[in-house]
């Protein structure tokens, strides 16, 4: 039996705008612990905060980070590391997604993309303060450096979260870190 083509195409639309967010695996919920920090605009100062898990053990700030975090991954062996979590903020567009793109890529010996090849690079979320990107940058022929990153645009100003660790750390954690990072929120906008 043939199929007619507007039928293949109407199944198709259908399937293409259901949200299908709703049949994802639900995990386990991990204890949280709020942080927040403040950004500058225009006069106007803007209270951000984040969610993140308690077992991640919060580490001293710099002049650059505005918050830093140990992350812990235990792996199915026993085996455990240590990885770094980093947010920071910079003014405007902090230099562009595209260049922050290849300088995360360069900080794990990978060689800078072309701008039309950025969209198969990303993955597009939605958290508290909007639409952001996560990208996760893997150097297969070195599985020691590897690095999850966030670009999130927050009121004229841009957040940038950062995880870098091995490659097996960073599997391990990607779905944790998006959860995380959809948490960045203005305080009184929970």
């Amino acid at each position: 039996m043939k199929i007619p083509l507007y039928i293949i195409i109407a199944i198709g639309t259908v399937l293409l705008t259901l949200d299908l967010s709703s049949y994802t695996k639900k995990l386990p919920s991990v204890p949280k612990q709020e942080s927040i920090l403040k950004i500058h605009k225009k006069n106007t100062n803007l209270t951000i905060g984040w969610i993140a898990p308690t077992a991640w053990q919060k580490t001293k700030k710099s002049s650059m980070r505005l918050g830093s975090y140990d992350v812990k991954v235990v792996f199915d062996s026993g085996e455990t590391e240590i990885t770094d979590l980093s947010i920071i903020k910079l003014r405007g567009d902090g230099g562009g997604n595209f260049d922050n793109l290849n300088r995360w890529r360069s900080q794990v010996d990978l060689p800078a993309i072309k701008q039309s090849d950025f969209a198969k690079h990303i993955i597009n979320l939605h958290g508290k303060l909007g639409d952001f990107i996560v990208v996760k940058i893997i150097n297969t022929k070195n599985p020691s450096l590897a690095m999850l990153g966030a670009m999130i645009p927050a009121s004229g100003n841009m957040i940038y979260v950062k995880l870098t660790g091995s490659s097996m750390a960073v599997n391990k954690l990607t779905h944790e870190f998006k959860a995380f990072a959809k948490t960045i929120h203005f305080i009184g906008e929970e």
